[in-house]
């Protein structure tokens, strides 16, 4: 349980989330055509449609309700949304709160012999039941506000929204951590709730040694030992196993691809992926070196509850030391109170 904090550390969420709905490969042979069941309800598709033929590259793609789909079925005139002939890389957006369900549709009826093979990607828009939305807000006040109690650090705030991509970010100037909304639904959506967990101490490892001043703060395998020790402290280390998953699924061709062309300064996921696993399997050294590390730049209050608490591998000499050190100075942090407890659960939106 979070008790009550003097700290102001927010949490914010969105009130749009944007997130891939469903994304594949179809072949239509010619004269034909093929649909795919879209969700209802929602307010608007982003619809990517990569036609891979290399020369005959058109194809009509819409998004219909059922409405439209019956009256293109029967050769009427039709409403529906989308790209009419469109050729190679298209996209478009189409509202998603039509009458009755929504289907994507693949139209290859105008052509004569060639069969059409296509990528296609369906981003969902949609605005977030207010009750879940403010659920989710707390989660992440709650984890700000746990991370302000326990370290001696400028407040940052939490949060979720859309970035155009499934990713997570913290600023260095302000410390403050953006989860995408992609990310986070997709997550919860593969029932990887534990993954959330990791992704948000990674970056709030981000975010405190950059706000700490330490070398080595845009590291990603440093921060990666940052958010399993933080893990283990919660009491929640299972949850890096979905963590280590989370980097498995990342597809290890285009992950190289991306590390060649674009110079990102993540590790190959496969190299994350076992970096995580030898924590979890040997944590001690990992921990005892983070010891050093964190304790003093702990409040009193944080490292009392680690004293109470005594996690795997604390070093109880070094805490009680250092504890003892900042109750004896002027800015001590005694009047602040902290738990080690879990991450607050995130729930479905």
């Amino acid at each position: 349980m979070l008790l009550p904090s003097q700290a102001s550390a927010a949490g914010f969420v969105s009130e749009k989330v944007r997130f891939v709905h469903d994304a594949g490969y179809v072949e239509v042979r010619a004269g034909q055509y093929q649909h795919i069941p879209l969700p209802s309800g929602v307010d608007k598709f982003e619809v990517h449609i990569d036609v891979l033929n290399k020369r005959y590259d058109d194809m009509d793609v819409y998004v219909c309700d059922d409405r439209g789909l019956k009256e293109f079925k029967s050769g009427q005139s039709f409403r529906c949304q989308g790209v009419q002939r469109g050729r190679d890389n298209f996209s478009f957006e189409a509202p998603g709160r039509g009458a009755g369900g929504n289907h994507l549709l693949f139209n290859n009826s105008f052509s004569i012999m060639l069969t059409k093979k296509v990528n296609y990607e369906v981003v969902v828009v949609d605005t977030l039941e207010p009750g879940r939305r403010a659920v989710i807000k707390k989660a992440m006040s709650d984890i700000s506000a746990l991370i302000q109690r326990t370290f001696e650090a400028p407040e940052f705030d939490i949060g979720i929204k859309p970035c155009g991509s499934v990713n997570a970010y913290s600023r260095s100037d302000t410390g403050d951590i953006v989860i995408c909304s992609e990310l986070f639904i997709q997550e919860i959506r593969n029932k990887r709730n534990g993954s959330i967990s990791g992704i948000i101490f990674h970056e709030i490892g981000h975010s405190l040694l950059s706000l700490w001043n330490i070398p080595g703060n845009a590291n990603e395998e440093l921060v990666d030992e940052f958010a399993v020790v933080m893990l283990h402290l919660t009491g929640s280390q299972g949850t890096a196993y979905q963590m280590a998953e989370y980097f498995a699924e990342v597809d290890a061709v285009q992950d190289a691809l991306s590390k060649v062309y674009l110079d990102t300064r993540h590790p190959l996921s496969a190299q994350r992926v076992r970096n995580i696993k030898r924590i979890i399997n040997n944590p001690r050294p990992i921990i005892e070196r983070w010891n050093q590390i964190l304790y003093p730049r702990m409040t009193v209050a944080g490292l009392e509850n680690l004293l109470d608490t005594n996690p795997m591998f604390a070093d109880r000499e070094l805490a009680g030391k250092i504890m003892a050190d900042k109750k004896g100075s002027p800015q001590s942090s005694s009047n602040q109170t902290s738990s080690w407890g879990p991450p607050p659960p995130v729930t479905k939106p």
